[in-house]
């Protein structure tokens, strides 16, 4: 089932990222015109026009995106003191090819989660690191995630006594069963490092999982004020991508969870 999922989500992704919505409505709207489709081209076009004036002002997405942003706050030193360990959910270093033929670890838009768990290694030396992915690609090229992992944190000096990777996981439940299953915590709290807007539906999977965890956001794409005068194609686009991706996903958990 859980292999069943995994693959269905990965074949869907190109189809809730918004970039890809525009183009399809700009190629039938080229089709309508070549073809003398008038009402096609005419409902296309307006399609088109209407998504170019949404992504280009922000506001609605920056509503939206904030909204699961600020639904936690990184937590107090004291709190974070007294945890137990870090779990850094995958997400954050590319795979495949390119990283192997240069022999670098490439990282992307997510990289607060890494940077973030080297400054809370180094601020609190009793704290222990669990690294959780396996690789989220449907066909595996290159570099799995979780290797390229292993070399990032060891190429930053970090101890490997202080490392562990979970390397079955390839979606957010699985990183909360599959790390449960690694580290079978028994009491005390560990930190949840990944990016904000990530974090409502991981702390759901943890819960779920039967795993208290502490909530670090990073990566976060809003502020705490809005922009109303901000006009912006390329933010626009990503800001819904990353709402439009959550709440799909966020609604297949909440699905998954009640079935079960």
């Amino acid at each position: 089932m859980n292999t069943f999922i995994f693959i269905v989500s990965q074949l869907t992704k190109p189809f809730l990222k918004i970039e890809n919505v525009l183009a399809t409505t700009s190629i039938v709207t080229s089709l309508a015109l070549i073809k003398n489709w008038r009402l096609t081209a005419r409902i296309s076009t307006f399609i088109s026009i209407f998504l170019v004036a949404m992504l280009t002002y922000t506001l609605p997405a920056q509503i939206l995106v904030s909204r699961l942003e600020n639904q936690f706050m990184p937590p107090s030193g004291k709190t974070l003191a007294n945890a137990e360990g870090i779990i850094v959910l995958g997400g954050a270093i590319l795979e495949g090819k390119v990283s192997v033929e240069r022999n670098q670890i490439l990282i992307n838009d997510n990289a607060e989660r890494l940077t973030t768990s080297l400054m809370l290694m180094k601020q609190y030396p009793n704290l222990n690191l669990v690294y959780s992915t396996f690789s989220g690609q449907l066909l595996k090229k290159g570099v799995t995630e979780n290797l390229a992992a292993q070399k990032f944190y060891t190429e930053q000096g970090i101890s490997k006594k202080r490392l562990r990777f979970e390397s079955n996981s390839r979606n957010t439940f699985e990183n909360a069963t599959e790390s449960f299953k690694l580290v079978s915590p028994e009491k005390g709290s560990w930190i949840l490092v990944t990016s904000a807007a990530h974090i409502p539906r991981s702390v759901m999977s943890f819960n779920k999982a039967g795993w208290s965890v502490i909530p670090y956001p990073v990566d976060f794409q809003t502020g705490t004020s809005l922009n109303f005068t901000q006009f912006n194609l390329s933010e626009g686009i990503k800001l819904w991508n990353r709402w439009l991706y959550e709440a799909a996903a966020t609604l297949l958990y909440k699905l998954r969870f009640q079935a079960s």
